[in-house]
Order: C-alpha cells, then sequence, then structure tokens
C-alpha cells in the first residue's frame, strides 16, 4: 500500500512539475494543453512501467547504502571511544607507577612494570583489531 502512495506521490509531483513549467512558458492555449496532454500521457507511461520489483530494488539498494553508512559510523565511533578509554588506561597505569616509585617500594616495582606491558599489550592488541574492521 505505501509503494502504490510512493509512486501515486512521485507522478503527480512530476505532473505538477511540468504543468507549472508549461504555464510560464509563452506559448498559445492551444499549444500548452497539447503539451500538457503528451507530457502527461509520457507521464502515465513511465509510471505504469515501474514495477514493484524496480521499486522494491530501489528501496533494498538505499537500504543497503544507509547500512553500511551507519556501519562505518559506528565502527569510527567504537575506535574513537577505544582510543580515548585505552589513552585513560595508560595515564592510570602511568600514575600509579609514578606513585609506587615515589613511595619508594622496591617489592612492587616489578609488578607495576610488568601491569605496564601486559596493559600497553593488551590496548594495542584490541586498537589491532578495532582497526581491522
Amino acid at each position: 500500500m505505501k509503494k502504490n502512495n510512493g509512486i501515486k506521490i512521485f507522478a503527480l509531483g512530476a505532473l505538477i512539475g511540468a504543468g507549472v513549467g508549461m504555464l510560464f512558458a509563452p506559448k498559445k492555449g492551444s499549444e500548452l494543453r497539447r503539451d500538457l496532454k503528451n507530457k502527461l500521457d509520457e507521464l502515465v507511461n513511465k509510471a505504469r512501467s515501474i514495477t514493484k520489483d524496480d521499486v522494491k530494488k530501489a528501496i533494498e539498494d538505499k537500504v543497503k547504502d544507509i547500512q553500511a553508512s551507519i556501519d562505518d559510523l559506528s565502527s569510527e565511533k567504537v575506535l574513537k571511544s577505544a582510543k580515548s578509554k585505552a589513552k585513560k588506561l595508560e595515564e592510570k597505569v602511568h600514575e600509579l607507577s609514578k606513585f609506587v616509585a615515589e613511595k619508594s617500594v622496591p617489592a612492587l616495582d616489578k609488578s607495576i612494570s610488568a601491569i605496564q606491558k601486559r596493559t600497553d599489550d593488551v590496548v594495542n592488541d584490541v586498537l589491532k583489531k578495532l582497526e581491522k574492521k
């Protein structure tokens, strides 16, 4: 039902556009009516030649384009968010490392170094995976 309404709206818009264009053309009334009738017949023939499959294909193509754009946008947002979170995580680990160094706790130095290395590895791995997508 909605597809038929779309075709009707398109046909009506085309008809109005053609009519307005002809009304502003400097022609005699009889020529204008003949041209208007020819344009109307042409429009009706074009509208009749449009099949449901044509409309369906056009809609499906637009939906695919929109989905691809949304997927790209979502991927970009996820990657941007992941980079932001990774930077914050690295900053927190750095702050922890600095705190441990300031407090002179040698027993934690190796643990902090291991945490920093593991954080860097995980962050790099996650970002690489997201960038591939």
